[in-house]
């Protein structure tokens, strides 16, 4: 399973996320862009809204098929961007 979409998709405008959720998006696909592992840490290491924000924000994307939650090598949660295909 190729979980490493790397690139921003425009398409993530055209989804009627919340502001939240679009910036999430991009911090993720900034970071697996920087080959950086996108786990909860770093996240949050560019995540400049709250701690509540940005669960919501998770819980979003990952219902609607944009992120993914991935158990890391060390036991850490890997969250990747699927491609636009697999969006709802």
């Amino acid at each position: 399973m190729d979980h490493t979409h790397h690139s921003m998709d425009r398409q993530i405008f055209n989804m009627n996320c919340s502001v939240e959720a679009t910036s999430l998006y991009i911090v993720v696909t900034s970071l697996v862009g920087d080959n950086q592992r996108p786990t909860l840490e770093a996240i949050r290491g560019r995540w400049t809204i709250s701690t509540e924000a940005l669960d919501l924000a998770l819980e979003e994307l990952m219902g609607r098929g944009i992120l993914e939650r991935y158990p890391g090598p060390e036991g850490e949660l890997l969250f990747f961007p699927q491609p636009a295909s697999l969006w709802r």
